[in-house]
């Protein structure tokens, strides 16, 4: 399935900000008609790792610009290859300490704070990463470590973060018990209020009213009203959604999506669902 761009962003561990959003969308669509349009690239990818740089730095995304910075030596050693066992095990810990923290202080943990934190030190110290340092090369190694480790908790759902202070929390794994998907769930559940609204003049539904949504595969998404409540509050870090007075509006992502893909209905079908749709409209000559 392809990624759309705040997919994209949040599977290599950046904040969905307008600013980032608004470069990238810059690079996909560029103004001028001589200059070739970017392509997102795989998000484990060096050229995906030179677009989050040139985002970073507030400058657009060009072709030309990503390939220039992939292709220059950045005199720094490898980035350390982490296993999907590694990011589950640090992001299953990781997430049950955030929630812990959040359910006794009012917001979530900073990074500094989750990784001092003895649990999270614990797993540190097995991958082979001290906690302290001096402030020299070894501490940068260990900063991209960190980096690489948060990022891929987060794209698998094991935690999520906005760019509010203290806005680290639990991501839908934790609460499933397994990996899932942070985009895929709050598509759905954007979607389940959409048809509530459409069905109920317009009036925004409570979590009694969609909490049988179901994901892509039939499941349900939410074990029942504490865990839809629980959950809320990822999905508006995500901004899947905004919860006011009990009742839950789409959040910005939300609305995102469903501009865009009213502007594009084949956004996110897979090439065969593309086919398909084709298929189906064409007209029958019998």
């Amino acid at each position: 399935m392809e990624l759309t761009v705040d997919g994209w962003l949040a599977a290599t561990g950046m904040a969905c900000s307008d600013i980032h959003r608004d470069l990238l969308l810059k690079g996909l669509s560029p103004a001028s008609p001589d200059r070739e349009p970017l392509a997102l690239a795989d998000p484990d990818s060096e050229d995906a790792r030179a677009i989050v740089a040139l985002l970073n730095k507030g400058q657009v995304p060009t072709c030309r610009a990503v390939a220039a910075r992939a292709a220059t030596p950045q005199h720094r050693a490898p980035l350390r290859s982490w296993s999907v066992d590694e990011i589950d095990h640090f992001g299953q810990v990781s997430a049950h300490w955030a929630h812990s923290f959040g359910g006794s202080q009012a917001g979530g943990p900073t990074w500094t704070e989750l990784f001092t934190s003895p649990a999270v030190e614990l797993v540190l110290t097995g991958f082979g990463i001290q906690p302290g340092g001096d402030g020299g090369q070894r501490d940068r190694r260990r900063d991209r470590d960190f980096q690489a480790l948060m990022s891929g908790a987060r794209r698998r759902g094991w935690l999520a973060w906005s760019e509010q202070p203290r806005s680290l929390c639990a991501g839908p794994s934790f609460f499933a018990g397994r990996v899932r998907g942070p985009v895929p769930i709050g598509r759905r559940v954007a979607s389940a209020i959409r048809q509530y609204r459409g069905a109920h003049g317009g009036a925004h539904p409570r979590w009694c009213d969609i909490v049988d949504v179901l994901d892509s595969t039939g499941v349900r998404v939410f074990r029942d009203l504490g865990d839809a409540q629980e959950q809320s509050l990822w999905l508006e870090t995500e901004q899947w959604i905004v919860v006011t007075s009990g009742r839950v509006a789409p959040g910005q992502a939300a609305e995102r999506e469903r501009c865009r893909r009213a502007a594009d209905p084949d956004r996110g079908r897979t090439p065969r669902g593309r086919a398909q749709r084709g298929q189906q409209a064409v007209p029958s000559h019998t």
